[in-house]
């Protein structure tokens, strides 16, 4: 990738990044391409664990994956970016947390920018009523044993106005822009600082969690959560029929509470809430 004056490509400014990441140690890493960032990053990992955090961004992904490896799909400009560390102890305990924590984590780095959005359990970033992007935390281990996590987000900056993409859950695709200009257009340092602050308040979250336990995580949940207190769909997997209960957050595990006519249900992370009305598959 051409570099002038710390400058990649007129999209991020890796200096940049590394000042504002100096804090928490962290090496950054500025690629044009690659396959995966999250397969990157966890082959760093198997050959030896993360001692200190790692940053990777592209300005492309030609393998890019979303959760059950399904293929994740980039219909404009997107922010793409991998996280690498050492596993946090919590995540031993609690895995289904580190998406959730990191998600909550970006849901609040785009508020305080202005956008208008959300986290749809488990993993999906939430814009202006659809799915922008979206988290996905992998686990892998060294010849030793030691253990490292990779927190991936994609993140649509851009749609095209006519754009007709739902998901495979029947919602609609969305992005920081839609119709519009990218709000980073001609502008790295802003772009820079957005991934930035993701990737800090995301180490931020991960550090409370080890610090003062899970309860954080479960605690900021809520103000986060796109569909907190209303009723969510879902297929149900003995009988394959649509289930609806209400969210009522999410437990020590991450699984999302449900309040159902014949009680609680925890609904575990291989589950998808659908869109009832969207015709999902």
């Amino acid at each position: 990738m051409e570099e002038k004056d710390g400058v990649i490509g007129a999209l991020l400014d890796r200096r940049a990044a590394e000042e504002g990441l100096r804090r928490f140690g962290a090496e950054v890493d500025f690629r044009w391409e690659t396959g995966s960032t999250n397969d990157d990053l966890k082959a760093a990992g198997k050959r030896r664990a993360f001692g200190h955090p790692v940053l990777l961004s592209v300005a492309r992904q030609s393998a890019a994956r979303g959760t059950r490896g399904r293929q994740w799909r980039r219909l404009g400009d997107a922010l793409l970016f991998s996280l690498g560390l050492a596993l946090p102890q919590f995540g031993h305990r609690a895995p289904g947390l580190i998406s959730i924590a990191a998600g909550v984590a970006v849901v609040r780095v785009l508020r305080a920018a202005g956008f208008d959005a959300a986290l749809k359990w488990p993993n999906d970033i939430w814009v202006s009523g659809g799915k922008a992007g979206g988290i996905l935390s992998e686990i892998v281990r060294d010849a030793e044993g030691r253990g490292s996590v990779v927190v991936g987000v994609g993140l649509n900056v851009t749609l095209p106005a006519d754009h007709a993409a739902v998901t495979t859950s029947g919602w609609r695709m969305s992005a920081l822009a839609v119709g519009e200009k990218s709000p980073f257009e001609n502008d790295p340092a802003r772009r820079t600082a957005m991934l930035t602050d993701m990737a800090a308040a995301m180490l931020t979250a991960f550090r409370r969690a080890e610090d003062e336990g899970v309860e954080t995580v479960l605690q900021d949940f809520p103000d986060a959560d796109a569909f907190a207190g209303r009723s969510v769909f879902w297929q149900d997997a003995g009988s394959g029929m649509l289930a609806e209960g209400v969210d009522r957050g999410v437990d020590a595990d991450g699984r999302l509470r449900v309040e159902t006519e014949e009680g609680e249900l925890l609904l575990g992370g291989g589950t998808s809430l659908v869109n009832a009305a969207g015709g999902w598959m």
